[in-house]
């Protein structure tokens, strides 16, 4: 009878059950405890860099194709999330209702708000403010047009807003951070009522690029701790976020090797240890895997069965 082994995919572990799992690796391949330690935690970090949004594709326990995380593509996701996250907040000045102008009670943003839909095509809603503007042709010189249309504005619903005539990348970003929060990042608009409205809206395209080179910087800190434990895959949309959140402490003397690693601003994105987990279930169905590679076969039926009693996740079978 042959023994079949296979590697279990979606297996939940701690740090104690990869710490067995590494150790039974370097037992297998013949190599220190130390070398292994340490290669392992270099795969963990690139894990970690495939793991961390954003990425191409949702990532799973196992099988997750290396490199989701590290593709232009991926980039280009986390930059367009950006971006729609950007435009949830502001809009343009002549996207805010009638009601939400008049009840901001500010006469400068009315009158940039009448001058900037009249630039737009006809017909300009509401249609009354605007015929009387044409009439009169001095609109922009009288108070009587804008009490006018507070008293006829004062009953519509509208959604609470703020207007910016002349805002600067300062006033932007503070908007954006305030309005997307953390930990999560991401802006719900279920959850946000607030609108910011921008005269300039070119200014608003400018800082969704400004916002767009950041993206990441979340991964770059495992990048950089994996690139001090050896090679790492090329990226340089994330290695140009540069490596000031990168931890790495190597201790691999004595009986006990280890490596610290870390990114001193992943945890504080909501999914931060999540992720890890994922990452680390990941890394340990890769060594199970490694494992049962080099083990098959008839001659080392008794150390893959050995390898299936120490650690989760080897599913054993025969066949005739």
């Amino acid at each position: 009878m042959a023994v079949v082994a296979t590697a279990q995919r979606d297996v939940r572990v701690d740090n104690a059950e990869l710490r067995r799992a590494i150790a039974v690796y370097a037992s297998v391949v013949k190599q220190t405890l130390a070398n292994v330690v340490k290669e392992q935690a270099r795969l963990m970090c690139r894990d970690m860099v495939d793991f961390t949004p954003p990425f191409e594709s949702k990532p799973s326990t196992g099988g997750q194709k290396v490199g989701g995380g590290f593709t232009l593509k991926a980039r280009n996701k986390g930059r367009a999330s950006a971006e729609r996250d950007i435009r949830k907040i502001f809009a343009p000045l002549p996207q805010a209702q009638a009601g939400t102008v008049a009840k901001y009670g500010n006469p400068s943003v009315f009158a940039a708000w009448m001058n900037q839909k009249m630039a737009l095509p006809e017909p300009h809603q509401p249609g009354y403010i605007f015929d009387i503007a044409k009439r009169d042709g001095v609109w922009l010189t009288s108070t009587t047009h804008w009490d006018y249309f507070k008293q006829v504005e004062n009953s519509a619903k509208s959604r609470k807003a703020t207007f910016y005539l002349q805002p600067n990348m300062g006033d932007l970003d503070r908007i954006h951070r305030r309005l997307r929060g953390s930990p999560h990042y991401r802006v719900n608009e279920s959850k946000t009522s607030e609108k910011v409205y921008v005269e300039d809206f070119k200014m608003v395209a400018r800082y969704v690029k400004k916002v767009q080179q950041r993206v990441g910087k979340l991964k770059s800190g495992w990048w950089w701790a994996g690139q001090m434990l050896g090679k790492m895959r090329q990226a340089q949309w994330i290695t140009e976020q540069g490596s000031s959140t990168a931890i790495c402490q190597p201790k691999l003397d004595g009986d006990k090797p280890g490596v610290l690693i870390g990114n001193s601003i992943a945890r504080k994105h909501s999914q931060a240890w999540h992720l890890f987990a994922l990452a680390r279930n990941y890394r340990h169905f890769a060594l199970r895997n490694q494992i049962i590679q080099i083990l098959k076969g008839d001659r080392n039926r008794g150390r893959i069965l050995e390898a299936a009693n120490k650690l989760k996740g080897i599913s054993i079978s025969t066949q005739p």
